[in-house]
């Protein structure tokens, strides 16, 4: 049985209840890896998974993904649940709007 992987709420936590976005863990490549400096750990700059080395081979298998530039983790997860906020009352509108719709 394979684990399958879901998109991040508002909060950064795995939800398995409901997917926000077709973009999920799974449909990313994890192109560009960048470090975020307040962990220490090295994160996809689109999903946020982290990647945690436990040896050299590893470390070598993404060091072509991996980059040198400055990224600011913070700021991009907070887009990122502003993102998901917009999508949940777009959802929410949506579902009135189609209840409304019924009602007449």
């Amino acid at each position: 049985m394979k684990k399958k992987l879901f998109e991040l709420d508002k909060n950064l936590i795995p939800n398995v209840e409901k997917i926000y976005y077709n973009n999920s863990f799974i449909d990313c490549s994890h192109k560009v890896i960048g470090l975020d400096v307040r962990d220490n750990i090295w994160k996809c700059t689109v999903c946020f998974y982290f990647f945690d080395f436990d040896n050299k081979r590893q470390y070598k298998a993404f060091m072509h993904r991996m980059s040198k530039d400055y990224y600011d983790f913070e700021q991009m997860e907070k887009d990122y649940s502003k993102k998901v906020v917009k999508e949940e009352e777009r959802e929410e509108m949506d579902h009135f709007l189609k209840e409304l719709y019924m009602m007449y």
